[in-house]
């Protein structure tokens, strides 16, 4: 079963610095997949390859709005899908992990249609707006 899994908005809500700005932030975003069966026995736990890296034009980025998507293999036999977004603020010392460390988990996968989305947001986010989609074909 395939994947697809579309970062559609980002939006920075407050410093990641501990200053007055809203626009300090660079970040990078991934997603952690995790496909578990009907007795919640995980099958597969997947990170993607980074979905969004705002230092690949080396400038702070406040909002942005778009499709980046990554494209994951998962077993046959899912039934339910877990995605974790991991946010990082770029540091050249260390990166600043800003993630919720929350999941959001859908059940019943395979009664999906064929190339149904599932909207989803990191509603737990204190520091940013996050917004994906995914579907499974």
């Amino acid at each position: 079963m395939q994947m697809e899994l579309t970062l559609t908005y980002y939006h920075q809500l407050k410093s990641y610095e501990g200053t007055s700005s809203k626009t300090d932030g660079d970040p990078i975003i991934y997603f952690s997949v995790v496909a578990t069966d009907y007795e919640g026995d995980t099958l597969a736990s997947v990170k993607t390859s980074k979905i969004f890296n705002s230092r690949s034009d080396k400038t702070n980025i406040s909002v942005w709005s778009g499709d980046s998507s990554v494209f994951l293999t998962l077993p046959r036999d899912t039934y339910a899908v877990s995605v974790c977004p991991i946010v990082y603020d770029y540091d050249p010392l260390s990166d600043d992990k800003m993630s919720s460390g929350y999941c959001y988990i859908q059940y019943q996968v395979g009664l999906l249609e064929s190339r149904e989305k599932v909207y989803q947001e990191d509603e737990k986010a204190s520091y940013y707006e996050l917004e994906w989609s995914w579907n499974l074909y």
